[in-house]
This record gives structure tokens, sequence and C-alpha cells, in this order.
């Protein structure tokens, strides 16, 4: 099934066909990537998308085409469904708007040809090896322990972890850390499956929701219906806890070249294990350089995002990998660094880069709302008001379904967090991080 139109703001760079980029977003609900189409739409490409029939992704005026996906998780009919979408598109590039769509990408990678999935067709391959780069290191930028070991050996600055399988097992490591510690599931986003432990029975809950056995049957049943990627490792990383200010990255990279870095730090967080609703964006080139070597280590194409934490110091500590365009990426024009239309532009280039500079980075400090995440504890105050908002004026049925989301969020109490984590949050414990 195929829906199609035309889009006018799509026009070629310098004449011939746009650059094609399929979206594909495997979390219907997912908000900050429904922003996406509209950026690379503003650089000049073609934006295609395979989402979910009622995704928030398809509300946007700038997908020109749209390819539902299959109503079950099965990792077989969903690599199907990319083949058919990719034959049908032709991308030149490939992007992954969620983390549940990084992790089947690097199970069928893994497991294509066994087991029943089908490996990547020769077409699919190339375009995923143009997009993300090296697919063999999908699993060091998509687990938070080997992202971090990964910066350690190449002199990036990140906490100490120890990878637990058992209850006992992270005691022992709280123990040798010492409390309060930082509880991790390698396989989460959204702040979903993170915990801050200030003691044994803190940690004691944690322990009993994340590492609780599955039965054989269970892994089985996951197995044969073809869903057993959605599943995370039963393993908690325990790190030390640190005091400090959420910062975020965004780099632009061919084959391990980083063409250009967008940095902010979090003006406001609903909690410390929350992702921003405002972000600031500055120049720092301490960011600038960790994000480019990780990189480099990588070998990654395409867009890679990555979290730290500025401690008192002032000093950047490396905390996960998001292997994809985090919400930072739609808005960095404002601050002087269109990195979407840096990219493009080097996509259409020759191969190489000889010559090419030191990685870009913003030139202005700006202030940013995110849309609808921002407004969802209450109507704007005074100092809210002062910040710039991402709202989509441009595109009416985008913002009647992101207004929906906001009443809904607010109606329940909930937080808009993108919904990857395969487990739910628990409620946060009584006594929480402190305020950053």
């Amino acid at each position: 099934m195929r829906e199609c139109f035309e889009d006018s703001s799509a026009t070629p760079a310098g004449g011939g066909r746009p650059v094609r980029v399929l979206m594909v977003a495997l979390e219907g609900r997912h908000i900050s990537s429904c922003r996406l189409p509209a950026a690379f739409a503003a650089a000049g490409a073609e934006v295609g998308a395979l989402a979910d029939a009622d995704s928030l992704m398809f509300r946007s005026r700038h997908v020109t085409a749209r390819f539902p996906l299959a109503q079950t998780p099965s990792a077989r009919h969903l690599l199907a469904d990319l083949e058919r979408a990719c034959a049908a598109f032709a991308p030149d590039l490939l992007v992954p708007c969620d983390e549940r769509t990084l992790w089947f990408l690097d199970h069928c990678r893994a497991q294509g040809g066994r087991l029943g999935l089908a490996a990547f067709s020769p077409g699919l391959r190339a375009c995923l090896t143009r997009s993300l780069g090296l697919l063999d290191t999908l699993p060091a930028r998509t687990l938070k322990p080997l992202t971090q070991r990964r910066a350690r050996e190449i002199g990036v600055r990140a906490p100490q972890d120890i990878l637990t399988a058992t209850p006992d097992a992270a005691r022992a490591a709280a123990r040798r850390i010492g409390f309060p510690v930082m509880v991790k599931r390698p396989r989460s986003c959204g702040g979903g499956g993170v915990r801050i432990c200030r003691t044994p029975v803190e940690l004691e809950a944690a322990c009993a929701l994340w590492l609780r056995p599955r039965s054989l049957w269970r892994r089985l049943k996951a197995r044969l219906r073809g869903r057993d990627w959605m599943e995370p490792p039963p393993q908690l990383s325990v790190q030390p806890y640190i005091e400090g200010r959420l910062a975020v990255t965004c780099a632009a990279a061919i084959e391990g070249r980083t063409l250009g870095v967008l940095s902010a730090v979090a003006e406001r967080r609903a909690r410390d294990i929350l992702p921003a609703d405002v972000l600031a964006y500055i120049a720092r080139p301490d960011l600038v350089a960790a994000s480019a070597a990780l990189v480099a280590a990588f070998g990654a194409s395409g867009f890679v995002s990555f979290d730290f934490l500025i401690d008192g110091n002032d000093e950047a500590w490396l905390l996960e990998c998001n292997a994809r365009p985090t919400p930072i990426l739609p808005f960095g024009a404002r601050a002087g660094l269109d990195l979407v239309g840096v990219f493009l532009k080097a996509l259409a280039e020759a191969p190489g880069g000889e010559g090419a500079g030191p990685a870009l980075t913003v030139r202005e400090e700006t202030r940013v709302a995110l849309f609808p995440q921002a407004l969802i504890p209450g109507p704007a105050d005074a100092a809210l008001r002062g910040v710039w908002h991402g709202v989509p004026w441009d595109e009416p049925e985008l913002l009647r379904a992101l207004l929906v989301e906001l009443r809904t969020a607010r109606r329940s109490g909930a937080r808009l967090t993108p919904p990857g984590s395969p487990a739910p949050e628990p409620p946060a414990p009584a006594r929480s991080a402190r305020s950053r």
C-alpha cells in the first residue's frame, strides 16, 4: 500500500532529482521525530515515511510518500515492509527515527539469514551502509555499557559501569561503587529503564522490576512470533551517580568523518531521568571533539546524537549514544547551523572529503522550547513565554494532532516521552534526585 502526493517544498538543490530520504518510525506516537520531515524538506529533500498507519509522522505535510507498517511487530513482517518501501521509493538515505527502529535494524543485521529471517537485500544493505556507516558497530551505539566502554577506550570521559545480570551482582556493584548509584537497562530510551537509587531499598525495587527472569515458554513464544528483538537483555548497568547538567549533541557524518555538531544544554527537565523540554544551543568545543571522536570510532554515517552530563567542575561525561536524529536537530538553523543542509550537500558531492576543515558548530546561543513537551506541566509562565517555541504553525494537521497529545498528557498527568522502552517506567521514588 502506498499513498503518494507531490510537495512543492522539496525542490532539487542545483537541479536534478532531489535527495530522497526515507524516515522509518516504529514508534507511532514518537513526538520529536514527526518534526524531522520539515527539516529535511527545507533542505531540498524529498521525504518518504515508513510508519504505523496512525503515526504522527504521517500528519506532516512534508511527507510525500507514505508506507504504512504491518499490524504486527514480527521482525519478518517489518523487514518485508522495509524492503517494499525501499523498492518503491528508492531512497538515497534512510533515517531511523527512534530507538525501536535501531534495535530492529541491529537484530536483522545480526540474525538475517537465520531462524527464518531473511538477510538484507543488496540494495537495502547498500542504503543502510550509506545511511548509518559500519553496521557492525550498531551494538556499540545502541547498548549503553558498550558505548561508554568504547568511549573510555578512545579517551572520552565516561562513568565507571558494572554490568550485572542478577540482584546479588547488582547489590555487590552498588556496595563497591557506593550509594547513590545510577542503574540503567542496557537498552532503553526517553528516561525509561533508568533510576537513581540512593538506598539499598530503591536498588531492590529496580532489580525486582528489571531483573525478573523470563520463563522459557515466554522466550520461545517471542522467538517463534518473531518478536524477540523487542526484548531487552535482562541486565542492569550500575554506575556512580554524578550531579550535573544534561548536555546533548547531534553530529552529521559520512564514513566516520564529522561534518558538523549541534550542541545544547538542558534549560529545563521535569525530572533528572527525563529528556529536556527547553534547550539552549551553545558552542562547546569539548562536546564537539568528544562527539567527533566517537563518530570516528563507530565509523558512523548519517546523524548520531549523544547525551553528556556537565559536572560541577564543568567537565563533560558521556552518558549514552542515540544513533539517530534527536529533537536538537530540526531547530539547529536558529543557532546558525543547518546541519541537515550541510549533510545533504556533502552527500551529493564526491565522497572522500579531502581537505575538509574542522567540524562546524553553532554560531550563537539560542533557546528553544520543544512543543508540546514544554507545555505539559501547564500554561507557559513568564520565563517560558520569553523563549521561542517550536510550534509547527505551517503544518495545521500535525499541529492539531500534537494538541491532542498535549491534552491527553495533561489529563493523565503523564509526560510525552518516547515509548521505546519495552517495559513501563515505574513512578519516581519519593526521594528523587536533586534538581539540576
